[in-house]
């Protein structure tokens, strides 16, 4: 059974009603922060109060039943010395307006008399400057007890408030509408009249409203006897009184629910016999009546002057009790059960909780019961294992839509939008759901722990037996379910004495399920034997079966299975039992050290051919046959082919057998391109030459296909080896396609290498050329070139020369030398686009005046660059001038004689007078004769000189000549 772990958030406007609590003596509650902070009141007297804040969770007003007061603890205008009394159990209620945000109706009873009344007085907040004013009283019921109770109407919108008319059996149910308070009630005759007869304390003890308007509960204090309805808020009918507890020991007094509903609380307030004081929980999620009220838990604080009085439920989900101070008279503390919605002893009982301001009397606070309800309701009895479970929001007044979470998203369907929904939980398991409930622009979230219960539970065990008509005792029992025998009887045991099938009805919580039993009758104990001693191989799987019926078995190490697994050498014994007795027998059992041979090839397989498949089958003191004649225990396999092997030992022969196939790697047929020679024309397409199934653009497997037009076409195919993506184009041949590589071609020199051939490529040829390349285009210099060219539509044979061009040079001239005043005439061997001179001329013929190299750059009719260069030199014929007269008179006028050498490279002069006396010699050619002769001038007269001379052609000569001298 998995117990659940409560938890509640509920965000919505009703529950901000209940936020702040006004209580004797002049304490309060304040919940805005989620948990109680202690604050004072102007709340005086012993009995209940009331309260009640807005929507925003701001207090409005509170009242004793003799007073109201402000939010600011000031006694309201009109609301004082009312017409009820603080000394009532429940003195007040206050229900608010359901057309009004500022008009609120309060109730209040009177009290300890014959003549109590319930009366009413209307309330609007916002007369007296918005401190608000009561107007009354307005009589409502007489007699009344001092019980009063309110919950929400059916449809969300109104309220029902509930009394019971004293000396009567009479609630009577008042509706809240937008009219007012209906003073006409809605009465019930319904449960024990509340009598004035009993002691006088009839009209003692609370009643209260469950939150999800579905119970009621009485706790009539002089009789001791608490009572539970059934409340509609649809009619304000009270039904199907079922009495919880009764005698005038009990003296009940408080009563409250948790906030889903499901459980019930009641207190006692005092004691005069031995039932210990205390609150006693019931659990109310019960599908018979019987095992609600076998599921009583009772808490104490075990201090028998220390008894509760009122219980409320708090907007934390908490149930508060307040103790009574009959016999401490300065209590300051108010208890609460943290986890109400938890059965006690797991409820979260804590005796003081949280210390009020000032001390307390016992009286405690009164809401309406819906302004503290989780807001989900699911429907009684459908919380079982594999039912839907049927959800509806509490409230559905001006609800836009809602969404659900059920908190189970193992289910598959985990959400719902639909207000009224059901969903079948996965398994047996507490799910926290949530509601989320959209208003306008507002969303209000509730959440709810839900408990689905297992309904397959095994409570009475297995199948059984009983010996010769003894007694055995079945036992059903199981946490606080309710039993049913098949006789009947409802205790926890059933004794049975002879054989059939025995079943029991459980009920628990919501739910009922059948658990059943065969009880045989024997006679004997079991009769058995576990066979002779044996040998087996140790990695057998040795399993002892007696396959004994109605037997209870307890092997050697004390397991109670059925059968016994051997794993090792030894003695093992089993003792059967069944009501008739025990029997006992041993087996011997020696496992063999070989062990038993196990062998399991894969699975055929197919691997590539780079691939080598291990087989491993070497098992302990094994011989091995293999299907080629080995026998080791391991094969290496890199050849296609079926294999077998036997393994055998001692234990065993086993064998196995795999074909084995392997993969080439795949390589495509196809060309990058192809041609379609015309439009009748067709081509067979070979993806591979080694599979049979290819997958084709085409959407074609057959490895070759047949096509018929242009196109892009492509095929995937895989292997072991791996996978082959190949494409081909397909082309269609133009006739007057005109294949060239080019003319014929005039190269500018040698070394030069041009590349020719189908540069295009616009169509697929193979090509072959002279020089035995296979290319589109060769490289080449000069030469003659032959290709031939052939695709499956035609062939070709094209030719193309290489040649050097002309050579063009400086015509060659006779004479390369330059003398004085001569010029030589330059010029080109051929025409020419153009001519550059190093001189910077740029016509075909230059005349060069100047000794040295002359270049020119040619571009010729094709375009090459030619140069050429030409050395002229001026090696010319050596010349000798020499004057005929000359005076060396001192006047810097022709005053030396000196002779003029032109192309001369060696030199000699000889001067003489007309005797034949030699005057003047030298080879320097710059020494000139100054008319002297060893010092003094010489005489005027002729002279005569010989010059020997030797030119750049090293030819020589002499010259001869006269002058004449001057004084």
């Amino acid at each position: 059974m998995i117990l659940p772990c409560i938890f509640f958030l509920n965000l919505s406007a009703q529950n901000q009603r209940a936020q702040h609590w006004a209580f004797p003596h002049n304490n309060a509650f304040d919940f805005s922060s989620g948990s109680p902070i202690a604050d004072t009141s102007s709340t005086s007297g012993p009995g209940g109060g009331a309260s009640i804040s807005d929507i925003n969770g701001n207090l409005v007003c509170y009242s004793n039943g003799s007073n109201i007061w402000q939010a600011n603890g000031a006694v309201m205008m009109g609301g004082s010395a009312l017409a009820g009394s603080s000394m009532a159990t429940q003195s007040a209620i206050i229900i608010p307006s359901v057309t009004s945000s500022t008009r609120y109706y309060v109730f209040t009873n009177s009290a300890q008399s014959l003549n109590i009344e319930l009366n009413f007085y209307d309330v609007e907040m916002t007369l007296n400057g918005g401190n608000g004013m009561a107007l009354g009283p307005n009589l409502l019921l007489n007699p009344s007890t001092e019980k009063l109770a309110a919950t929400r109407h059916g449809n969300d919108k109104d309220y029902w408030v509930l009394a019971h008319k004293y000396n009567s059996d009479e609630f009577h149910a008042f509706l809240v509408d937008e009219n007012g308070v209906n003073t006409v009630p809605v009465i019930s005759s319904v449960g024990i009249s509340h009598l004035s007869s009993a002691g006088g304390g009839e009209y003692h003890g609370t009643m209260k409203i469950s939150p999800d308007g579905q119970w009621v509960v009485t706790c009539i204090f002089a009789s001791g006897t608490v009572q539970l309805f059934k409340f509609n808020n649809e009619t304000g009918q009270v039904t199907e009184p079922l009495t919880i507890t009764s005698g005038n020991t009990i003296f009940p007094f408080g009563s409250e629910f948790s906030a889903d509903s499901k459980k019930l609380f009641y207190s006692r307030k005092a004691s005069n016999a031995s039932n210990p004081l205390g609150v006693h929980q019931f659990d109310l999620d019960h599908a018979s009546t019987d095992c609600l009220l076998a599921s009583e838990q009772i808490v104490s604080n075990g201090n028998e002057f220390k008894p509760y009085a009122d219980l409320q439920l708090g907007p934390d989900k908490k149930v508060y009790f307040f103790p009574v101070n009959t016999y401490i008279p300065n209590i300051d503390t108010v208890g609460a059960f943290t986890q109400p919605d938890r059965m006690c002893p797991d409820c979260g009982f804590e005796d003081q909780h949280i210390q009020t301001i000032n001390n307390i009397t016992g009286g405690g606070i009164n809401f309406v019961s819906s302004f503290l309800s989780d807001g989900i309701t699911y429907e009684f009895g459908s919380n079982c294992e594999f039912d839907t479970t049927k959800f509806t929001p509490e409230d559905t007044l001006a609800l836009d839509s809602v969404n659900w979470n059920f908190g189970d998203p193992l289910s598959g369907s985990n959400t719902s939008n639909s207000i009224n929904t059901g969903h079948v939980f996965s398994a047996p398991d507490t799910f926290l759901v949530f509601l989320y409930a959209f208003r306008g622009n507002s969303v209000d979230t509730f959440s709810r722990n839900v408990i689905i219960w297992d309904v397959e539970y095994n409570l009475i065990g297995n199948d059984t037996t009983i010996c010769n008509g003894q007694p055995i005792a079945l036992d059903a029992s199981w946490n606080n379910a309710c039993i049913e025998w098949n006789d009947g009887s409802t205790n926890n045991t059933l004794p049975v004495t002879s054989a059939g099938t025995y079943w029991a009805d459980i009920s628990y919580q919501s739910c009922v399920w059948r658990d059943s039993i065969d009880v045989i009758l024997i006679n004997n104990p079991p009769q058995f034997s576990l066979g002779e001693d044996t040998l087996v191989c140790s990695n057998a799987n040795f399993v002892i079966d007696p396959d004994l019926p109605n037997a209870y078995y307890t092997w050697i190490d004390g397991s109670h299975d059925t059968t016994f697994n051997v794993t090792s050498t030894g003695s093992y014994w089993l003792a059967a039992s069944n009501s008739c007795g025990t029997t006992i027998d041993t087996i011997n059992v020696e496992l063999n050290q070989s062990a038993q041979p196990v062998l399991e090839f894969p699975d055929d397989t197919t691997l590539c051919i780079s691939e080598e498949l291990v087989l491993n089958v070497t098992f302990e003191n094994a011989t091995y046959d293999w299907s080629d004649g080995s026998s080791l225990g391991i094969k290496l396999i890199n050849q296609a082919g079926t294999y077998w092997v036997r393994v055998g030992n001692v234990c065993d022969t086993v064998s196995d057998t795999i074909n084995v196939f392997f993969d080439n790697f795949l390589e495509s047929s196809l060309v990058d391109i192809t041609l379609l020679c015309d439009d009748f024309d067709t081509i067979n397409l070979t993806a591979t030459t080694d599979t049979s199934t290819v997958l084709w653009s085409t959407t074609l497997t057959s490895p070759t296909i047949e096509i018929t037009s242009p196109g892009t076409y492509s095929y995937v195919v895989s292997n072991t080896c791996g996978a082959l993506l190949d494409t081909i184009n397909v082309m269609q041949w133009d006739s007057n396609y005109v294949l060239s590589i080019g003319g014929d071609t005039v190269l500018c020199n040698e070394e030069t290498s041009i590349e020719f051939g189908d540069s295009d490529q616009s169509f697929p040829w193979r090509y072959e050329w002279s020089t035995g390349q296979n290319t589109p285009t060769i490289s080449a210099s000069i030469g003659s070139y032959n290709l031939n060219a052939s695709n499956r539509c035609s062939t070709l044979e094209i030719k193309r020369i290489l040649e050097l061009r002309p050579s063009i040079t400086i015509n060659e001239v006779t004479d390369k030398s330059i003398c004085e005043g001569k010029a030589l005439t330059l010029s080109i061997s051929s025409n020419s686009e153009s001519v550059s001179w190093s001189t910077g001329e740029i016509s075909t013929e230059i005349d060069a005046r100047q000794a040295g190299v002359y270049f020119v750059d040619i571009i010729d009719s094709n375009g090459c660059l030619q140069q050429d260069s030409i050395q002229l030199n001026d090696n010319c014929p050596g010349l000798v001038f020499s004057p005929n007269v000359f005076s060396p008179n001192g006047d810097g006028i022709n005053d030396e004689l000196c002779v003029d050498l032109q192309n001369i490279i060696a030199y000699q002069i000889s001067m003489f007078d007309r005797w034949g006396f030699r005057v003047f010699q030298s080879d320097n050619s710059a020494t000139c004769w100054d008319g002297k002769i060893r010092g003094q001038k010489a005489s005027s007269g002729t002279y005569f000189y010989v010059v020997e001379v030797e030119d750049y052609k090293s030819e020589k000569a002499s010259y001869r000549g006269s002058f004449t001298l001057l004084r």
